[in-house]
């Protein structure tokens, strides 16, 4: 059987009903990155601006904070098996 040139493209176009996670999940991520390009374009001339040292203050300080609740969540997961079931995918 022999493909004339419009039946030849359409052979590599994909089904849409298929794939439809997949462009769901690719509208979902680049949209808002593509969207926000602008904005983070202009903040870092702000952090462009930060000392050395202000910086590592800013990612300890974040870590500080960001450490207690992570703890806390580690210990609740090994206390409660009986959340277990959604719990493992966090």
């Amino acid at each position: 059987m022999e493909l004339d040139d419009a039946d030849a493209g359409a052979a590599f176009v994909p089904q849409y009903d298929q794939v439809s996670g997949f462009l769901s999940f690719l509208l979902m991520t680049l949209g808002p990155t593509i969207a926000l390009i602008p904005l983070l374009d202009r903040a870092r001339g702000r952090v462009a601006n930060w000392s050395l040292g202000l910086l590592y203050l800013v990612w300890g300080s974040a870590i500080v904070m960001l450490y207690f609740p992570c703890r806390w969540y580690a210990d609740l997961k090994a206390r409660r098996s009986d959340l277990g079931g959604w719990l493992k995918y966090l």
